[in-house]
């Protein structure tokens, strides 16, 4: 009897020292994006802010604008700290436009989400993976998003 309760004793301290040590894990507090070109053409993203409703679009400058010469580069954001729900990815900006040979583009608002295929609609579009409690979300760009895209008027 008493060793019976020296061992069931032995097995509540292991298994609430095991809760102590794995609590923290599986925790996402990152992300990381990645952006793929698979298409056959140069991909040119621009990123916009409206900074209010009735204001132009402002063009963000540096990190937010990014090229993808050839299939297959890829583009990788730094690591987002996550502080409130939701994804880290906005910081890109609310618009964004995407070239393709500088002859072809599609627009992506991130309040208007009704194309079928689009940049904002995490749930649907991205890749997700996870790793060392940091979320990666990885959008593709295909021949099929050149071919959808429209004509630019200049």
């Amino acid at each position: 009897m008493k060793n019976s309760v020296v061992v069931i004793c032995i097995l509540l301290v292991i298994f609430f020292l095991n809760s102590l040590v794995s609590c923290d894990s599986g925790r996402i507090d990152s992300e990381k994006f990645q952006i793929v070109n698979l298409s056959d053409h140069l991909v040119e993203i621009s990123s916009y802010r409206f900074t209010s409703p009735d204001q132009e679009l402002r063009e963000l400058e540096g990190k937010n604008n990014i090229v993808l010469n050839s299939q297959n580069s890829v583009w990788e954001s730094d690591k987002i700290k996550i502080t409130r729900g939701g994804t880290g990815f906005y910081y890109l900006g609310d618009t964004i436009t995407v070239d393709f040979d500088k002859d072809k583009r599609v627009a992506y608002v991130y309040d208007d989400k009704s194309p079928p295929r689009h940049f904002y609609n995490f749930d649907d579009n991205y890749m997700k993976e996870v790793r060392d409690n940091t979320t990666i979300y990885t959008y593709t760009f295909t021949n099929e998003d050149y071919e959808n895209a429209e004509q630019i008027d200049e």
